[in-house]
């Protein structure tokens, strides 16, 4: 919960949903995107609803409105539904597809 906002009665929303990505095997990173309506609010990250947290490979960042999901070198075990909830209740979603090689 976001006490100031509460407060002046602003309605937070997002105003950029996530998008669907599509890679192919080998490309170097996935960025997930969302703006909230608002600085100051953050979101939690989720993948097929388990959270997801900060490590060698997902980096997590919000700048301003902004709140980005990276994905280093993401492969098979990377798909899935990702998604960005603020508040418990507020939320978008998408899906990471990764493109295996034709033999």
């Amino acid at each position: 919960m976001n006490y100031l906002h509460e407060l002046v009665g602003e309605e937070i929303k997002f105003t950029r949903e996530l998008e669907d990505i599509s890679l192919s095997s080998g490309d170097k990173k996935a960025t997930f995107e969302c703006e909230l309506s608002t600085e100051g609010p953050t979101v939690n990250w989720t993948k097929d609803n388990s959270p997801l947290y900060t490590d060698s490979r997902i980096h997590i960042q919000s700048q301003g409105r902004t709140h980005r999901l990276i994905i280093e070198k993401p492969d098979s075990r990377d798909v899935g539904k990702y998604t960005a909830t603020y508040n418990d209740n507020l939320s978008t979603t998408a899906a990471l597809f990764v493109i295996g090689k034709m033999y």
